[in-house]
């Protein structure tokens, strides 16, 4: 019976698992397909998904959409998470690959001024070693970083390592457990606007450093947009240039834009109102260029911006400073004429306009405080030249201010006075200027003069100055020459712009252009050296910087007028390089498990023309090597 029981129950038992595998079987086939093809579809889907951030990314880059500035550094595998200052201070971490790593927190206290373990950096400061090796400062973390590689992971995401097994329950056997061994990129967000494609493009310039062994490192943007990055109003855009600030030499804007300051003070001490608004709405970044970048500003002048910030901080903290809009204007139009008056680059400016020329040489010629101005200018930066040991005409005369290039004929008239009122005729090239502006500078500056204090200059006489010129002809540029004269000479009516107009507009139309306005800048010299005790006189900087003070300080009625009415601008180009450290708005760290650290190279340099761009995507040497990249 018992053997009866056992054979039934075995029979069911065999039954039942039988039909259990039927009915597992038949759901299987009826749901794998199902499965499978859902894994397909998502599988798909984030591959199209993929090709969809493809298509998004290169249709921007192709049109060249407007978006933030972003750089990126990758942090050395061996560091991923830093290194606090709070560490370097306890002795925790003192050395980092042979660097000693008290020099970064003796930097961070050298340029605060600060004595104690909680020194800083407010802005993201980017040092490197003798050895080559870099650190980029962030608050209170330093993160030892690579040079900024070319394709960066953050602006080229790598493709996951993904396959149809991923979404199924067997895991993708590429997929890392942990992000232990991923790379790891620092993320300097800025706000500053670039167009065109994605890049990681930053101008590495080596700055020096004589109080510690570590060297700061400027990061250098080039092209960018400056009408579509906001708050970019003169002094911004000369605080962030490295035209304007430079560690090399005290800048000759920031002299001047000082000392206009002090001219607009009133009686009582109180600060002009435009630069108290320009301090309240670039706080951090007069502080960084008056932290490090000491030698572009003047020890004395230093003082009066420091005590102007710490003034306006305390005045303005929570509020904005009063102001009517048309002497916020004005004061724009100030600064603006200022670095016209102060810089050289070209690139810095737009190109001028047939109106633009048409104002500025109306201007000179009615203008007695513009001629004082610009003529004062071009003295000065040619003496500066000089003083630097640069003798090549051409290198002098493009290093003289934009506004005074503008002037056709002013450069050359001023190299040849110059040249022989102060160098005898020697220490730089001869001038090129015409037979008929030599005679009549000549016949300007040998009149009224002391023998002692005569000037050596080419001996034209009148046959040879009029030259292939008919009796009509000499007779029709004698008079517009002395109708410019005159017209410098008396003052003019702001509203009869169209007589200011019509002189400037003929003396621009005739091919004799360069020869008046060099006549009126041998009148406009010995007029000026007469009262100064001697032309020897006029080049000097302090002479220069109260000329140019005087004009830009005064009613700019006949400027405005042109501004608005004629559509002449002094404005800047569109594209601009700018340091980006004073606009860095984030930094974040990103991790890519995806990704591995490469073997390094080994012989790898930073000679290479790439690096002077955008780095280097391997190696390091050392700092002569990158002193020799950004010369």
């Amino acid at each position: 019976m018992k053997n009866i029981v056992k054979a039934i129950l075995s029979i069911l038992t065999a039954a039942f698992l039988i039909i259990l595998s039927i009915i597992a079987s038949a759901a299987t086939i009826a749901v794998a397909p199902i499965y499978f093809l859902c894994v397909l579809v998502f599988y798909c889907a984030e591959l199209c998904a993929e090709l969809a951030d493809a298509v998004v990314a290169w249709t921007k880059d192709s049109i060249g959409v407007a978006h933030s500035k972003e750089v990126v550094f990758r942090i050395e595998p061996d560091s991923p998470d830093g290194i606090k200052l709070s560490d370097i201070a306890n002795g925790k971490s003192v050395e980092y690959n042979g660097v000693d790593l008290r020099g970064v927190l003796q930097y961070a206290r050298s340029i605060t001024d600060e004595h104690d373990s909680s020194s800083c950096y407010a802005t993201p400061v980017l040092l490197v070693s003798s050895s080559g090796q870099r650190f980029l400062c962030h608050e209170r973390t330093v993160y030892p970083v690579q040079p900024p590689i070319e394709r960066p992971a953050h602006l080229f995401p790598p493709r996951k390592k993904t396959s149809p097994l991923y979404y199924t329950c067997m895991q993708d056997r590429d997929a890392p457990a942990n992000d232990k061994g991923a790379v790891r990129e620092i993320v300097l967000k800025t706000g500053l606007v670039v167009t065109g494609p994605r890049t990681n493009d930053v101008r590495l310039q080596f700055t020096e450093n004589e109080r510690s062994d570590l060297a700061r490192v400027r990061l250098i943007v080039p092209s960018i947009a400056v009408r579509k990055t906001p708050g970019m109003t003169p002094i911004h855009l000369a605080l962030l240039s490295p035209c304007v600030v430079s560690d090399n030499s005290e800048s000759v804007f920031f002299r001047r834009y000082v000392a206009l300051a002090r001219a607009c003070m009133g009686d009582d001490g109180e600060l002009p109102l435009g630069l108290k608004l320009d301090i309240h709405m670039n706080m951090q970044q007069f502080v960084h260029v008056l932290t490090y970048n000491k030698g572009t500003i003047s020890r004395m002048n230093a003082e009066f911006l420091i005590n102007s910030v710490r003034l306006v901080g305390r005045e303005y903290k929570a509020v904005s400073p009063k102001y009517n809009v048309d002497e916020r204007v004005q004061h724009l139009r100030r600064v603006l004429l200022l670095l016209g008056l102060s810089q050289s680059e070209e690139t810095m400016f737009r190109p001028f306009s047939a109106q633009s020329k048409l104002w500025v040489v109306s201007e000179f010629i009615h203008s007695k405080q513009f001629q004082n101005a610009v003529i004062s200018a071009a003295m000065a930066s040619m003496t500066s030249s000089i003083d630097r040991g640069i003798t090549s005409k051409e290198a002098i005369l493009k290093g003289m201010p934009y506004l005074c290039k503008q002037i056709p004929g002013l450069c050359e008239a001023v190299y040849t006075i110059v040249r022989a009122a102060k160098y005898n005729n020697s220490a730089c090239d001869e001038g090129e200027l015409s037979n008929l502006a030599l005679y009549n500078i000549a016949n300007v500056l040998r009149t009224q003069q002391d023998s002692s204090d005569a000037l050596d200059l080419p001996s034209v006489d009148e046959s040879n100055a009029f030259e292939g010129m008919s009796e009509r002809a000499v007779e029709r540029f004698d008079a517009l020459k002395d109708n410019a004269f005159r017209a410098s000479h008396s003052s003019y009516d702001v509203s009869n712009v169209d007589e200011i107009y019509k002189i400037g507009r003929s003396v621009l139309r005739n091919k004799h252009c360069s020869e008046i306005i060099a006549y009126l800048v041998a009148h406009n010299i010995r007029s000026n050296g007469m009262r100064a005790g001697g032309v020897f006189h006029l080049h000097s900087h302090d002479m220069s910087d109260n000329l140019i003070v005087e004009y830009v300080k005064t009613d700019l009625a006949f400027l405005g007028h042109a501004f608005a009415t004629l559509g002449a601008k002094l404005a800047f180009a569109d594209r601009q390089e700018c340091e980006m450290s004073l606009r860095v708005r984030q930094a974040d760290v990103h991790t890519f498990p995806e990704l591995k650290y490469p073997t390094p190279a080994s012989e790898t340099s930073l000679d290479s023309s790439k690096v002077t761009a955008v780095g280097a995507e391997s190696g390091a040497a050392g700092r002569p090597a990158t002193r020799a990249a950004n010369a």
